[in-house]
């Protein structure tokens, strides 16, 4: 979604985008950067965090009108969709105290696009986080039906050839990458306040007029 303000700065610079969290492509002679989400543990390159996520359940409000998600224990009526392998839906149900609630229907999407498509069309629950899902929350596609939300054990990472790192093209990508991310982060931390204050605001309201 940033893609458009990279432009606007620097219109001279084409993007060539590829869909892939391959380990290899790190060192593909034509591969320039890459955003990696894992462990930050690859040896022989460059590599620096990018941004940290929390995961969350979310689906699509189409489903909820259909089938209620009241409670965490209403899950195990819902079709759980995984972008990964189950660790990360594991997370989050040991965090919510409900390890058994993983006997259900299952998907395994394979990536987090794939898992996030998947919801929308109202196919079951899958696990969103502050990258992928804000925005589709923002709008209304997507709802949040529960506040609890867990750390992700993996982070997305930029990662490069040592050798490309000094390449001017390389490195005013990588700077306006990191730009972004702190700009949107001061954003979502405004926010987070706004939303704070508001909801100390409705409290107070509420103990006067109970009082």
């Amino acid at each position: 979604p940033r893609r458009g303000r990279f432009t606007e700065a620097f219109p001279g610079i084409r993007l060539r985008m590829l869909g892939s969290n391959d380990p290899a492509d790190v060192f593909d002679p034509d591969i320039d950067i890459c955003i990696r989400y894992g462990q930050g543990r690859w040896n022989d390159c460059w590599v620096r965090e990018w941004a940290e996520i929390e995961l969350f359940p979310v689906a699509s409000p189409t489903l909820l009108n259909t089938r209620a998600l009241r409670s965490v224990k209403d899950l195990v009526e819902h079709v759980i969709l995984h972008a990964d392998g189950g660790r990360e839906w594991q997370t989050w149900w040991t965090a919510a105290g409900a390890l058994e609630l993983g006997r259900g229907p299952h998907h395994f999407m394979g990536d987090a696009r794939l898992a996030m498509d998947a919801a929308l069309a109202g196919n079951g629950v899958a696990l969103g986080d502050n990258m992928t899902a804000s925005r589709l929350m923002a709008n209304g596609s997507l709802v949040a039906p529960f506040d609890l939300a867990v750390p992700a054990v993996d982070r997305f990472y930029v990662a490069c050839r040592n050798e490309v790192k000094a390449a001017p093209i390389v490195g005013v990508f990588i700077d306006w990458l990191f730009a972004a991310r702190e700009e949107e982060d001061a954003r979502a931390e405004i926010q987070a306040a706004a939303r704070r204050t508001l909801r100390r605001r409705g409290t107070k309201w509420a103990a006067a007029k109970n009082s």
